[in-house]
């Protein structure tokens, strides 16, 4: 993670009172492994993965999770999109696809 920098991209920093999805990274030192997920409520969903919402899961063994990337302020498809391309890391090197 190196000095735990957030980056937050916002698209349509206008249109904020619209229900926007997001795509996030999020990262688990425990595992040293990353988490891409979906939702349109980044700050309920981080709380939900970090009090184990849902036991037997993948992220319920990472807790703490923290965040490593947001890209706000997306339609649903585009956020969907996004999430579904593929991600890879490499040394905490992000490559796309």
């Amino acid at each position: 993670m190196g000095n735990g920098g957030v980056f937050l991209i916002l698209q349509y920093p206008l249109l904020m009172f619209f229900s926007m999805f997001c795509v996030y990274i999020i990262f688990s030192r425990k595992l040293n492994r990353y988490y891409t997920g979906t939702t349109d409520d980044f700050v309920k969903r981080l709380v939900d993965h970090n009090e184990s919402k849902y036991p037997g899961s993948f992220t319920s063994r990472g807790i703490p999770w923290e965040i490593y990337l947001l890209i706000a302020d997306l339609h649903s498809e585009q956020a969907y999109q996004i999430e579904a391309h593929s991600w890879h890391f490499t040394n905490h090197s992000l490559i796309f696809y």
